[in-house]
């Protein structure tokens, strides 16, 4: 199935963080908020039961100013939906294809990924979605999400037939798009293992992109790449809010709560592959791996770190500033040469060294801005409300929660508020730290943005996250870019 031009053109591409953003995934919330069981919170990986219409209200108020900011940045192609919901595009590929083998494969997936129930279970939920998809039920996707109760539920039994997905909302997590593709992520927890499911149907059949849509578990190496993922010990576990592409040369990912070492190891291997067959759509050189602690405050890479700007970083000190009690190491492979050959991790610094190497170029030192200012205590306040959770839709274009007022001041005074951090020590130039202009989503206006972006601007659009911040998510965490397109 093709894509409508004016939704989504067959094309994937993610060279950077900060490069204007052309096309982007978000999920709405819907009723799988409401339906998390109050004393099953850890299992569902929810800090509080959600407010489901604040949280409509609040992400409909996000992905409208991302709608704004977008369509106002240089080059924007008015012709295309810039916002793509992963509901209603599932809702509408699913009516469109009743019949179809792929839409029968997901809802036998989906029935065979329910941890509580026995086989004779599955084959009969199975048979029941199966005719919501024949009929057309436009209530299908909701209970493909949201779940589906338990018919007469046995003590101590389950409450569902299908788990609700209150985490589906952080579509930074299930694809990960990087050069011309999408990689399916292998997801650590039972409670997110349907997501990948739904992203598979929406790359290659919703979308029309399963030329470029790659499954990390599932991919096909040559036998002495297999035999180096196999020797790698543990689960291969992967999502994407532990990856992230710094440039079109390097590419990062955590090594986390949820991501192993054995994820990253596939990834590797697979752009090996993809770089020797189509070194056009994958120009990256190496690949950095970071050790983070495996704590929930810090569950993903994006939650201690992100740019906001070419060589400017919103990080959480304890962990990425120089000399920091625990700043984490960083190892790097080569992505370049023989696919088959050995991953070879090597030791190249200490976070703030690593990345200043790498993220820093001829007047724009690589800065890292705390995240919480410059006080300790307020750091871990402000990072557990995912400060250093922004999402830049183009140089010097962000959104973060309005709740983080120390981040968004340190930002509105940038001068007085980063810290430097390049292998030679250089001090940068006042352009390189001239502050964010923050102003709130619903004060947003097209004709003063785009005047802002043609100047050169910076601005920090805060977003009201009380609610959606309940799932231990930002702005980052709420979406996946799916094209960028780098200045000049």
């Amino acid at each position: 199935m093709n894509a409508p031009d004016n939704l989504l053109t067959p094309t994937l591409r993610v060279e950077s963080e900060v490069g204007f953003l052309r096309r982007v995934l978000v999920c709405s919330p819907g009723e799988e908020l409401r339906r998390v069981p109050p004393d099953q919170r850890e299992r569902y990986l929810v800090e509080d039961v959600l407010w489901l219409e604040r949280a409509r209200e609040q992400h409909r108020a996000f992905t409208d100013a991302l709608d704004l900011l977008m369509r106002a940045a240089p080059g924007a192609d008015r012709a295309i939906t810039p916002v793509v919901d992963l509901r209603d595009e599932l809702r509408r590929a699913l009516t469109a294809q009743r019949g179809s083998a792929a839409a029968s494969a997901l809802i036998d997936e989906i029935a065979s990924i329910e941890p509580d129930l026995r086989p004779a279970d599955a084959e009969d939920l199975a048979e029941s979605l199966r005719a919501e998809l024949l009929h057309g039920d436009s209530q299908l996707v909701d209970d493909l999400i949201a779940g589906v109760l338990a018919k007469r539920p046995r003590p101590g039994g389950s409450l569902f037939r299908v788990a609700p997905s209150p985490n589906v909302i952080f579509a930074r997590d299930y694809p990960i798009v990087l050069g011309g593709a999408a990689f399916l992520s292998s997801m650590a927890k039972q409670v997110r293992r349907k997501e990948p499911a739904l992203a598979r149907y929406l790359f290659r059949e919703a979308l029309g992109l399963g030329d470029a849509c790659f499954d990390l578990e599932q991919m096909a190496f040559g036998p002495r790449a297999q035999r180096l993922l196999d020797a790698v010990p543990g689960r291969l576990c992967i999502e994407g809010g532990d990856v992230m592409a710094l440039s079109r040369e390097t590419i990062v990912v955590g090594i986390s709560e949820r991501t192993s070492w054995k994820g990253a190891t596939a990834l590797a291997l697979a752009l090996r592959k993809l770089k020797a067959e189509r070194p056009a759509a994958f120009p990256f050189r190496e690949l950095c791996a970071v050790e983070l602690p495996a704590r929930r405050a810090m569950m993903h890479l994006d939650t201690v770190f992100t740019l906001v700007d070419h060589g400017l970083a919103l990080a959480f000190p304890p962990l990425t500033f120089p000399n920091a009690r625990e700043e984490m190491a960083v190892y790097a492979c080569d992505l370049e040469g023989d696919a088959e050959a050995p991953i070879e991790m090597r030791w190249v610094g200490p976070f703030s060294r690593a990345m200043g190497e790498r993220l820093s170029s001829p007047g724009r030192p690589l800065t890292l801005i705390a995240g919480g200012g410059e006080v300790r205590t307020a750091q871990h306040r402000e990072q557990w409300c995912d400060a250093c959770n922004a999402f830049a839709v183009g140089p010097g274009v962000a959104l973060s929660y309005a709740r983080n007022d120390r981040t968004l001041a340190a930002l509105s005074a940038l001068s007085g508020k980063a810290l430097t951090v390049t292998p030679g020590g250089a001090v940068p130039p006042k352009d390189h730290l001239r502050p964010f202009q923050v102003v709130p989503a619903a004060e947003l206006d097209a004709v003063r943005v785009k005047g802002w972006m043609v100047a050169g601007e910076r601005l920090m659009v805060a977003v009201d996250g009380s609610e959606l911040g309940r799932a231990r998510g930002g702005p980052h965490c709420m979406t996946m870019a799916l094209h960028r397109e780098e200045p000049g």
